[in-house]
C-alpha cells in the first residue's frame, strides 16, 4: 500500500463524503424533494421547519424558534433593545 500523507487523505475523505451526501440534483440527499429525501414532509417542506407537521424548529407560537421574539430566538437583533427609551430618562 502506497504511503499517503495526511493532507491528501483528508482531501480524499472530504471529497468522498461530499459525493455521498449529494444527490444527482446537486442537493443534500436528505433535503431533496425530487429524490424523496427523508427530511422532506408531506407538505413538501423541511420537516424541521414545517408548521403543519409541528416540526422541532417551530415554537409554541407557531413561528420559527430562531425568529420568535417571545421565545428569545437567536436571530433577534439585540440593538432593538438598546433603542427602548426608559421612563424617567428625560
Amino acid at each position: 500500500m502506497p504511503q499517503v500523507d495526511k493532507e491528501e487523505r483528508k482531501l480524499y475523505n472530504k471529497q468522498y463524503y461530499q459525493k455521498r451526501k449529494m444527490c444527482e440534483h446537486g442537493r443534500r440527499k436528505d433535503r431533496c424533494k425530487e429524490c424523496g429525501g427523508v427530511g422532506i414532509c408531506e407538505h413538501d417542506r423541511q420537516k424541521y421547519r414545517c408548521v403543519d407537521c409541528g416540526g422541532k424548529g417551530i415554537c409554541e407560537h407557531n413561528k420559527r424558534k430562531e425568529r420568535c421574539k417571545e421565545c428569545g430566538g437567536n436571530e433577534i437583533s439585540k440593538k432593538d433593545d438598546k433603542n427602548i427609551v426608559q421612563e424617567g430618562s428625560f
